[in-house]
């Protein structure tokens, strides 16, 4: 087989029955288009390329070109219907997602090192979500929402400032995944520009959907996590409130976003303001 063009010295897989064999051949690295595109819609739940090609930090004709030559195998599948078309995940696209992220964790030999970044996230993950709620609901005992406006400035100081440090303390956590797994380095960068637009103004960078607001990167960063490490969401809602197993005591069936919520759609924070006092996620990151 010739080299495939957009990945120098790589190879790329045949069409129909073979690509099974040529995956056997050999583990899929972080860098392989295949293991990128699936997971990045994993992660996403439907998108076109671009925004999975944002998600995995590859280039966007690459990730169109292996999303086409997927649906040629039934891994993939696209959807044009409106209001949002895109490509989605078959039920074997799904199956063979994780079994590359598995594959890719194993030869990594670095499963120690992701399990200690990820109890590091969990302790940071109910006080994002909290900042996120905060930046919805000025107070949640009346219900009353911040609108964002000049009334409402010295709030959202405070709220992008408690944003501000727990990105400090998540910045190095970012650092140990990507010396660990390589493709876990994109996080640091966007949650950064996440919160510099914020800070510009941009309120939406916050906690929107469909953007890649803070909010939403770090509920991708949570997915990923979750899908490295085999762990099932339920069980892991369940351990953090102090009646589970520790995590890694086995592997829990591959559940994708959010339950409940459309597909690619990540939950609002304030739908989620539970989750802070609870010590854990509940139905968010």
């Amino acid at each position: 087989m010739a080299p495939f063009g957009l990945w120098p010295g790589r190879e790329r897989p045949p069409p129909g029955p073979q690509r099974a064999t040529w995956y056997a051949c050999g583990v899929m690295t972080g860098s392989d288009p295949t293991l990128l595109a699936l997971h990045g819609l994993r992660l996403t739940g439907l998108a076109e390329a671009g925004a999975v090609a944002e998600i995995a930090g590859a280039d966007p004709t690459t990730i169109e070109v292996e999303l086409t030559a997927l649906a040629d195998d039934d891994l993939v599948v696209r959807r044009d219907r409106p209001p949002r078309p895109g490509w989605v995940l078959t039920p074997a696209g799904r199956a063979r997602a994780a079994e590359l992220v598995a594959a890719e964790l194993a030869a990594s030999g670095a499963r120690s090192e992701v399990e200690a970044a990820y109890g590091r996230f969990c302790r940071l993950n109910p006080q994002v979500l909290a900042a996120c709620c905060r930046w919805q609901v000025r107070d949640p005992a009346t219900g009353t929402l911040n609108r964002h406006t000049a009334a409402d400035a010295a709030h959202d100081r405070a709220v992008l400032a408690d944003l501000g440090r727990l990105d400090a303390e998540a910045q190095p956590v970012l650092a140990a995944l990507s010396r660990a797994l390589a493709r876990f380095g994109r996080y640091g960068s966007r949650l950064a520009h996440a919160l510099e637009q914020a800070r510009s103004g941009e309120t939406g960078y916050v906690d929107k959907p469909l953007i890649s607001s803070y909010h939403t990167v770090w509920f991708e960063l949570h997915e990923d996590l979750l899908a490295t490490l085999g762990l099932d969401r339920g069980a892991e809602t369940a351990r953090l409130a102090g009646s589970g197993p520790e995590p890694g005591a086995g592997p829990g069936p591959d559940h994708g976003p959010e339950r409940g919520a459309a597909p690619g759609r990540k939950p609002s924070a304030g739908a989620r303001a539970g989750t802070a006092a609870g010590g854990g996620p509940t139905t968010g990151p």
